[in-house]
């Protein structure tokens, strides 16, 4: 979830749970996708295979290491996705954030609802 304040950073809340780290980003879907390609080309993770339908993704790559990432992707509501991301069997959060965070910074900014229009 990011929270947005004004005057104030947004603050990236992850879920980390049996291996899996999970975020809400506020974007729809298709764009989400686009950052997730975006995000593992910068982080030099190589597509192995991808599938996507009108609510849902999952791509899957490995880690220079070896080790498998499966990312997913759900869509919550028009504007917003759930990106859950596994590495290895047992997981691996700080590299989990890494990616997710990277998706993130490809999302373009969106005003908060309560902002007045020009």
């Amino acid at each position: 979830m990011i929270v947005h304040q004004a005057g104030c950073a947004a603050v990236v809340v992850y879920a980390y749970a049996n291996g899996e780290t999970t975020h809400d980003v506020d974007a729809p879907l298709e764009e989400v996708w686009e950052a997730v390609l975006g995000a593992f080309e910068d982080l030099e993770l190589p597509v192995a295979s991808s599938s996507r339908d009108e609510d849902s993704a999952r791509i899957r790559s490995r880690t220079p290491g070896g080790e498998e990432i499966t990312l997913r992707l759900q869509q919550r509501r028009v504007d917003q996705t759930r990106t859950k991301v596994r590495i290895g069997l047992f997981g691996d959060e700080k590299r989990s954030q890494q990616i997710i965070k990277s998706i993130e910074e490809k999302i373009e900014p969106r005003a908060p609802p309560d902002a007045a229009s020009p």
